[in-house]
């Protein structure tokens, strides 16, 4: 079931013998213990597998049919042109799995692990080539000392020959693979998967393959094998696949990271195809993942080549889902995808090997959508430059073991080579094609193998540039080089890597390496560097007679700069024994080394300074970015040094630093500090610089220099207050560091202004700003305000009226509008009238101004009687202005007697005063008392509710004076009935109304 859907459980799987049919099947027959435990805690948390497989005999399948004395199948030319034979396919098994988390879980587990034991993975026959003869094109230059490649810039041990850390196999082949990343590697070989740190080669972890796999679903766990590792980088992905040989019922294993960290999230995909297959080749574009893969009968027979490719937006999200391409009969053996560098092609192309001795090739394509690919297979094409020799069997030569003897006599074991096919994913990149092939040399009879490489534009596929490493003097027995297993890289300006294992008579198989720089001669390629020198000699074959190397390896640009190229090839290393026999306890071992030559060097430059506090004591951390211009494959040490500026050392303003720092493999940015000490003392800021002074793996560049600069925390007050109404900005204590300026703004509230400002204690007028200059001591500022308005009080004659009470309105003044409301508290005061003799009735109230207004009333009500007295006053009293200043607080209002009286003289004016006389209601005849302080046009007129004039008794000047006017109900106005009157009295460009009840 999918890893997804599983619960908690164990569960037992059991394996068989494998055994030959006549056609070399494996078959399966006489069941053995094979016993796998497993625990999925959750649907997302997998425990890693406990692997406890007591006892497997897997015979090998026969050698291949380049060995053979005749093939059962032979393959068959491509028939050209779009495949139809098509059918969607989902994956059967998918699962979500943390690398890290598997290794630790791994590590973790306690379970006891069997004894170590010999595992050969299953294989299936590898039919021949076409019938060709062979081809008359030029023959290529025999190769010639060229010039030097580039000697390896870093390199350190991959994975070895250790037991599957999962079940304590030692498998034979290795199947050597790997990818490099931003700033991690990943070896992925038949035992086991490893993470390593790109700067320095140390391990951060590593998972058995049947422990990574297993979550997807895969049930033959001891049947994996071919494992490819790529990395995109234009996706940020890493991506694997591995395959299950299970006669009838082979599955292919997808993994595709969820990130560039291969140590994270991985989502895991199961294809269960349903065929017999082998051989997996694994390439990509933005589109699609593509594997190509040989298909067999379950007699074993190779019957054609099919390509899964799957949609690989899909996959990066956690869907697995693609297309199966069926080719035609016998066509398509170990046809290779491209690992496509370019972030738009939509072209995926893939190359396939056809016949050594004809030099012909095929170049297919796939096109259309993610969702909706398109097959097109091309046509046979050759290769200029003459053919070679199909190899196979065992071949390569070794030199002796260090201590004791071969089992094969004075002349060592032989090491088993491959056939001509591209065994690992061809390079796309800038419109080419490029791959590697181990072929057999002289074309007349194989005397030693070499490695060819390819160069094919497109999209016509047609020959493009080529070359071979080899050595045309070496045979069997010679000392001469042998090559084989090689793969390619190229970086983004055109340089290329081949790298390969190289075999001699003389020696133990070696790693090494050719590079060709852009700029060479076309088809040639430099010298050969042995990067890793062989430590022994190897000889394993578990019994099978097949002393395995390879199946294949991997080179590949690193994608930190797009320039460093790398490549992890096998080579012999210095075996635990002299046991040499057939079994896992022969001595024998093999190693993968990682190498590394790097591209130009970055440019170092160091970034704007840090401006920031120092502290008032301890050590305050300056923080300065050193920068790359582009990430590198090996990492870089920089040296810098500190000097001082207007802050020193000497001065203890910050600590002296000459130091180094060192920037992975793949980042682009480092740190340096330099630790500022605290202080209390108020000064200016200081500044000081650091320096870049030399570099490791980078030059430096400009900026070199970074200026940090200490910013004084140390500093002045000024403390500015504002009374009331108003406000001064900044307020309270303002901080000034020393040196500096400081300006604050005074303002005003609505209907105020400035009075005064204080600067310490000393007046500097009404000013709405100041700046204190280079602060060097602590000061004061104060500023105070005054209103811009005043309120003025009116005073008011009338008579008292003989009963109830009469209004005397007081008039108030504002000076002018003011944009807020104008308030004050008013209050009334005896004078000769008092509220003891029942003269009024006391009374304080606030008078309000709306924003705008200028005028108002204020009412006292003065209580009316019969007794004959002289004239009396009364007192109003304005206070506590609001927005505004009082400059006349006090109102006088006289109290006249009822006397029938015209006009008062003997009482001075200093306002207009106006009241309706007597009591309210009136009768047939109204008075209106009116006070004029100087002579003026005086108007009255007498208004009903619905707004018309009904009576005008004055309009004319009257002098100055007290002045009573009569109206009569039945004078010259038309007579008016009983209701609610207004009166209205205008004089000085002023107007007062009243309101008087008329009864008849």
């Amino acid at each position: 079931m999918a890893y997804n859907e599983m619960k908690f459980g164990v569960f037992a799987i059991h394996a068989t013998k494998r055994t030959r049919l006549s056609r070399g099947v494996p078959s399966l027959a006489q069941p053995s213990e094979v016993h796998l435990l497993w625990i999925v805690r959750s649907s997302h948390q997998f425990l890693a597998a406990t692997l406890s497989i007591t006892a497997v005999s897997l015979l090998n399948p026969p050698a291949s049919i380049a060995q053979s004395d005749h093939a059962h199948v032979r393959v068959a030319e491509p028939i050209p042109g779009q495949v139809r034979n098509t059918r969607h396919i989902d994956a059967a098994g998918n699962a979500v799995v943390n690398f890290e988390n598997l290794a630790k879980q791994e590590a973790l587990s306690g379970r006891p692990m069997p004894p170590v034991r010999a595992l050969i993975l299953p294989e299936v026959e590898e039919p021949a080539e076409p019938l060709s003869s062979l081809s008359p094109g030029s023959i290529q230059a025999p190769y010639s000392a060229f010039a030097a490649s580039p000697s390896p810039s870093s390199s350190f041990m991959g994975l070895d020959d250790i037991p599957m850390v999962d079940s304590s196999y030692i498998v034979i082949p290795p199947d050597v693979g790997g990818a490099v990343g931003p700033t991690k590697i990943m070896s992925g070989l038949n035992n086991n998967y490893r993470i390593f740190n790109k700067s320095d080669g140390s391990v951060i972890s590593t998972v058995g393959t049947a422990t990574f796999w297993a979550p997807s679903g895969e049930t033959a766990l001891n049947g994996l094998t071919d494992p490819r590792t790529l990395y995109d980088p234009y996706n940020n992905r890493w991506i694997a696949v591995m395959q299950s040989v299970i006669p009838g019922a082979g599955d292919i294993l997808v993994g595709v990271s969820q990130t560039s960290d291969p140590s994270g999230n991985w989502f895991l995909y199961r294809f269960a195809i349903g065929f017999t297959l082998d051989f997996p080749i694994v390439g990509f574009n933005k589109n699609w993942i593509s594997v190509s893969i040989n298909r067999y009968s379950t007699a074993g027979l190779f019957q054609r080549g099919i390509n899964l490719v799957l949609n690989y937006p899909l996959a990066r999200t956690g869907t697995g889902t693609g297309t199966i391409f069926t080719h035609a009969v016998n066509t398509h053996f170990c046809s290779a995808p491209c690992a496509t560098y370019s972030p738009t092609s939509d072209t995926l192309y893939v190359a396939t090997h056809l016949s050594s001795a004809g030099a012909t090739y095929t170049l297919d394509m796939i096109t259309g959508t993610p969702s909706a690919p398109v097959y097109t297979a091309g046509g046979s094409q050759t290769r200029p430059g003459g053919g070679w020799v199909q190899p196979g069997g065992q071949l390569l030569p070794q030199s002796a073991p260090n201590s004791g003897a071969s089992s094969c006599g004075a002349t060592p074991c032989v090491i088993e080579t491959q056939d001509a096919q591209i065994r690992s994913a061809p390079v796309y990149r800038g419109g080419f094609i490029h791959y590697t092939q181990t072929i057999g040399l002289p074309s007349s009879g194989l005397a030693h193998t070499g490695v060819q490489w390819t160069k094919l534009d497109t999209p016509s596929g047609s020959f493009a540039d080529g070359g071979r490493i080899e050595d045309a003097t070496a045979n069997s027995s010679n000392g001469g080089k042998w090559y084989a297993y090689p793969h390619i890289a190229v970086n983004s300006v055109g340089d290329f890597m081949v790298g390969y294992s190289q075999f001699s008579s003389a020696q133990h198989p070696s790693s090494g390496y050719s590079v060709h720089l852009a700029g060479d001669v076309a088809g040639t390629v430099r010298d050969p560097v042995i990067y890793k020198v062989g430590a022994d000699y190897y000889h394993k074959d578990f019994g099978s007679g097949r002393n395995r190397w390879g199946d294949f390896s991997q080179a590949q640009v690193d994608p930190s700069d797009d320039r460093s190229l790398w490549t992890v090839q096998e080579y012999g290393e210095t075996r635990v024994s002299t046991n040499d026999g057939g079994t896992g306890a022969n001595g024998s071992r093999w190693s993968t080394y990682w190498a590394n030559v790097a591209g130009p060097v970055p440019t170092v430059t160091i970034a704007t300074g840090p401006s920031q506090s120092e502290g008032n004591s301890g050590l305050t951390p300056f923080t300065f970015a050193v920068n790359l211009s582009t990430g590198y494959s090996l990492p870089v040490t920089v040296n810098c040094q500190t000097s001082d500026g207007t802050a020193t050392v000497a001065g203890n303003d910050y600590q002296a630093s000459a130091g180094s720092i060192t920037i992975p493999a793949g980042a682009t940015s480092g740190t340096v500090t330099v630790n500022v000490v605290g202080d209390t003392n108020v000064e200016a800021n200081e500044t000081f610089t650091l320096t870049l002074t030399s570099a490791t793996n980078a030059v430096i560049g400009s900026p070199s220099t970074s200026t940090g600069t200490i910013v004084n925390d140390d500093t002045y007050t000024i403390t500015a207050t504002a009374g009331a109404n108003g406000s001064i900005s900044p307020s309270g204590a303002v901080a000034v560091n020393s040196g500096a300026d400081e300006t604050l703004t005074i303002a005003a509230d609505a209907c105020h202004h400035i009075a005064d400002v204080l600067v310490d204690g000393v007046s500097v007028g009404a000013v709405s700003t100041y700046t204190f200059t280079n602060v060097t001591a602590n000061h004061t500022i104060s500023a105070g305000f005054a209103p811009s308005l005043s309120v003025s009080i009116g005073d008011v004659i009338a008579i008292e009226g003989n009963v109830g009470t009469t209004g005397f309105d007081f008039p108030v003044r504002l000076s002018g509008p003011c944009t807020a409301t104008v308030q004050a508290t008013w209050k009334t005061a005896d004078g000769t009238a008092t509220v003891a003799d029942g003269d009024y009735v006391a009374d304080s109230s606030a008078v309000s101004f709306a924003p705008g207004a200028t005028s108002g009333i204020l009412t006292v009500r003065v209580n009316g009687d019969l007794t004959p007295e002289g004239q009396e006053t009364i007192l109003v009293n304005l206070s506590n202005p609001v927005n505004a200043g009082i400059a006349d607080g006090q109102g006088l209002g006289t109290i006249l007697n009822d006397d029938g009286a015209s006009a008062v003289d003997n009482a001075a004016l200093r306002d207009l005063s106006f009241a309706v006389e007597g009591g309210n209601p009136v009768a047939d005849v109204v008075g209106f008392r009116l006070g004029l302080p100087a002579s003026t046009r005086a108007e009255l007129s007498i208004y009903d509710v619905a707004g018309r004039r009904v009576g005008h008794p004055l309009s004319g000047v009257l002098g100055a004076g007290y002045h009573t006017v009569k109206w009569h109900v039945h004078g010259g106005d038309a007579a008016a009935g009983s209701g609610v009157y207004f009166v209205r009295f205008t004089a000085e460009g002023r107007t007062f109304t009243r309101r008087f009840v008329l009864l008849r």
